[in-house]
């Protein structure tokens, strides 16, 4: 992630979704051990962030899980950028800075 834009970003949430779903982007399938290495998440802070990630998005990607690890892929990709900006939304410093 891009080091200004780490520093704009100030909930912790977000910052971790954010990296998690640029490794989902990127890996397309991948297990909690190497989403943890990459992000230095706990796994059981990346299985929760998993689930609240696939509600927050719903019908807009498909994540799913299985014993090879996590798979995903974009089912709406313009809807998905949306929503994945709208997570911005609470940040009032990045929204400041990038007006």
């Amino acid at each position: 992630m891009h080091i200004l834009f780490d520093h704009l970003v100030m909930a912790d949430k977000t910052k971790r979704w954010l990296l998690l779903l640029a490794t989902l982007e990127e890996e397309e399938h991948v297990t909690a051990q190497t989403l943890a290495k990459q992000t230095g998440f706990g796994r059981r802070t990346i299985i929760e962030d998993i689930k609240a990630i696939k509600d927050y998005f719903g019908e807009r990607i498909h994540l799913i899980g299985d014993e090879k690890g996590y798979h995903f892929s974009f089912l709406n990709p313009k809807e998905y950028y949306e929503k994945k900006q709208a997570l911005l939304n609470e940040e009032k410093l990045f929204l400041f800075v990038d007006q």
